[in-house]
């Protein structure tokens, strides 16, 4: 009973240290952009563009990314993914549509405004030319923050193994 007892322990130390599946390290994230079609679907981007972390921040953006592979993708294949499932489930209306049909908001969260111009470039660029591929007449605003404590603040709520060290470092 104590060998056991003893590998027992040993295993909820390592999920304890290590979790019990591998994490992203989210505490590399140089910015936060929220996409919201509603669905909503906020990304957590390094400062190679790359997502590190992906939150449905509504039940249609859970949806809309279960199953989906998005970590790991760059932030203009990542939001091609999103707009495409959009498209597929009728959130985003191809062909002539109402003037307040496809209104794509787009909020970027960055701790400098360099990051925050650049990922509003991409972002631009990605919605505009998938949208044309698409047949999709969307509607596009973006706006952009560069506070450090929203910018925590939102880290911590879209991805909770951080502590507030690691979101405040990032």
């Amino acid at each position: 009973i104590v060998v056991p007892l003893v590998v027992l322990i040993v295993i909820i130390g390592i999920i304890a240290i290590v979790g019990p599946f591998p994490k992203v390290n989210a505490s590399e994230g140089a910015a936060v952009i929220q996409m919201d079609v509603n669905p909503s679907i906020s990304f957590v981007v390094d400062d190679d563009g790359t997502v590190i972390s992906v939150y449905g921040e509504n039940d249609e953006g859970k949806m809309i990314i279960d199953g989906e592979t998005i970590v790991g993708e760059k932030l203009e294949d990542a939001i091609e993914i999103i707009i495409n499932i959009e498209a597929e489930t009728g959130y985003l209306l191809r062909g002539k549509v109402s003037k307040d049909s496809n209104n794509i908001s787009i909020s970027i969260e960055a701790d400098n405004k360099k990051i925050a111009e650049a990922i509003q470039n991409k972002v631009e660029k990605s919605v505009n030319e998938i949208c044309d591929k698409l047949n999709i007449e969307e509607q596009l605003e973006i706006a952009k923050t560069n506070a450090k404590e929203k910018l925590v603040t939102r880290a911590l709520a879209i991805d909770p193994t951080l502590t507030s060290e690691q979101a405040n470092n990032m």
